[in-house]
């Protein structure tokens, strides 16, 4: 291998939906790392990816030698070729034709697919249970089905042999007599999983009930009823150490700006950050990001709901009220919690001092809801709730701050002592005036305000510049969301914002010496 040869090994999957050469992810932020023999022959590395299995591509990030990975976010679902090319220190590309095999294959896949319970009825003492699936790449080696008492929130699930068919049917015995509590389980080969929960043989839940959600962590005690969880496909063959295909994880604070180095790209080399290549000034000559906060960049901001509060903390502490009870008191008290809206539930946890506050612990970012169970001295309650019950309350974990780049400031080509700052700010729940801009002589500051108070996400600000200004100056952006969440990136580098181009006139002579001929 030459110097500028770039290692990309993929996670083969054993999945015959998939060609063995695919690597399923359920991200669209994803980092591709790089591995250089002799990173000193080599001066910047482009990656290219195609749409279309190899037909075209198209450059999409740009990194230097020292860089660990190339980040990249997919605009949408779909299968992803990508190619590397290697710039040495003389200016030639390596590979010249990028029509070759591929270095990876993607299979970007963040939908969860649809289960249904079509039926499920009692026929004498059997069940007769039957199901239809909607997803293109389902593993179908992970469909559970199990069952357990209705109404018992911490009865032991019981496993059910089912045909791994995208449309099925199956009939079983139960263990017990009375209603059942009926659930399947589903994942793909990205990992996304899928629910499905019915009651069968009494008088309440029906109706099929459908979930889909990402993968949650199974509970180590199989009679605790909590969240079910598939066990994925085992991947083989891969690299020993693990997949070099990796989404960050998603609770994990952006690096602090100063971690953040300066990006040296050569004037023809795209920018390294990614989805956001380049942006364009009036004047016709672009400029390219010179700092982001994270690699990630965040979903898309979700629809406006109303009646959700939104927090940055997965420890929590609900007030309750018991406005009716009876002579024996109160035995217990209990919160469940649903990640779906109410198509199923779990017990979260229970106030063992019978006050009037409830703490619990949070399993992550998520919108959760809630309900509270109370049980009388005499063993009396509603019960926990069905599936299909609707949340008392609703509350979003959000422990994510916002995403930002930030692009080299630009002179406003109408305006003399101008400057043109520019941003790209996002988050799921961004504040209404979120930003703010301040500039300083020094990295650590002290800042001074740009903006005097907090300003709208327009994604750009006219600067009208002062003779009191140092001529260079590092330049912060802040943006805040409604959890409380601050992100912040600072230019690498303090950027010139002297626009005074010096001007002089001779006036005429100051002095002469004049010397007479002998």
């Amino acid at each position: 291998m030459g110097a500028g040869t770039l290692a990309l090994a993929s996670l083969l999957w054993a999945a015959a939906a998939l060609p063995p050469d695919v690597m399923p992810v359920k991200d669209r932020a994803i980092q591709i790392p790089i591995n250089l023999i002799k990173p000193q022959e080599v001066r910047e590395l482009l990656l290219f990816v195609s749409t279309d299995q190899g037909r075209t591509w198209q450059q999409v990030s740009y990194a230097t030698p020292d860089k660990k990975f190339f980040p990249f976010f997919a605009p949408s679902d779909g299968e992803y070729w990508f190619q590397v090319c290697t710039i040495d220190q003389r200016g030639q590309r390596h590979p010249s034709d990028l029509n070759q095999e591929p270095g990876l294959k993607v299979l970007i896949d963040t939908l969860p697919p649809v289960l249904r319970i079509i039926s499920a009825d009692k026929v004498g003492d059997d069940v007769v249970l039957s199901w239809q699936i909607q997803e293109t790449n389902p593993d179908l080696d992970t469909l559970r089905l199990e069952y357990r008492p209705a109404g018992d929130p911490v009865g032991q699930w019981y496993p059910v042999a089912v045909d791994p068919l995208i449309s099925g049917q199956t009939r079983f015995r139960p263990k017990m007599p009375g209603a059942l509590q009926i659930r399947m389980g589903l994942l793909d080969y990205a990992g996304n999983q899928a629910q499905a929960s019915q009651v069968v043989g009494g008088q309440v839940g029906q109706n099929p009930i459908t979930t889909t959600s990402a993968p949650a962590a199974p509970s180590p005690n199989p009679n605790t009823g909590g969240t079910f969880a598939p066990a994925p496909a085992a991947p083989s063959g891969g690299t020993p150490g693990g997949p070099i295909l990796t989404a960050p994880p998603a609770n994990d604070p952006p690096a602090a700006p100063r971690d953040v180095p300066p990006v040296q790209r050569s004037e023809s080399s795209p920018p390294a950050t990614a989805p956001v290549a380049s942006s364009s000034r009036s004047d016709g000559q672009t400029f390219s990001p010179v700092a982001t906060n994270s690699v990630s960049p965040p979903a898309a901001p979700r629809p406006e709901s109303h009646n959700i509060q939104i927090i940055n903390s997965t420890q929590i502490s609900l007030d309750y009220e018991v406005p009716k009870q009876g002579p024996s008191g109160i035995r217990s008290v209990k919160l469940y919690m649903t990640r779906d809206d109410g198509r199923t539930w779990e017990e979260l946890a229970d106030d063992k001092t019978l006050g009037s506050t409830i703490a619990a612990t949070l399993p992550g970012e998520g919108l959760f809801g809630f309900r509270i169970v109370v049980e009388s001295g005499a063993g009396l309650s509603k019960g926990p709730p069905l599936p299909g019950d609707a949340p008392e309350l609703r509350i979003e974990v959000d422990l994510t701050p916002p995403y930002l780049e930030l692009w080299a400031p630009a002179p406003d080509p109408n305006t003399r002592d101008t400057l043109i700052l520019r941003w790209n700010a996002t988050d799921k729940n961004l504040a209404p005036n979120p930003i703010m801009l301040e500039y300083a002589t020094n990295k650590s500051g002290p800042w001074a305000p740009i903006t005097s108070q907090p300003i709208a996400n327009t994604g750009s600000y006219t600067w009208k510049l002062s003779q009191r200004l140092p001529y260079r100056v590092y330049i912060r952006v802040t943006a805040r969301d409604l959890a409380g969440n601050i992100g912040e990136v600072i230019s690498p580098e303090p950027q010139l914002i002297d626009l005074t181009k010096p001007e002089a006139h001779l006036i005429g002579i100051r002095s002469a010496s004049i010397q007479m001929k002998p």
